[in-house]
């Protein structure tokens, strides 16, 4: 239905905008994606799998 699809949309947003407010941590890393698709996500998220 439309209007789960919207509170969902909405608690992402939320949970996304929580994040960027604080920042980079131990647990969160932020990748640039201004060229583009980061080409070593991959990598990066194996590596964070791996743990």
């Amino acid at each position: 239905m439309e209007s789960d699809y919207i509170k969902e949309s909405l608690q992402i947003k939320g949970f996304i905008d929580e994040l960027l407010a604080n920042k980079e941590s131990g647990e969160v890393e932020f990748k640039s994606a201004k060229g583009g698709f980061p080409g070593a996500f991959w990598e990066n998220l194996f590596l964070f799998c791996k743990y």
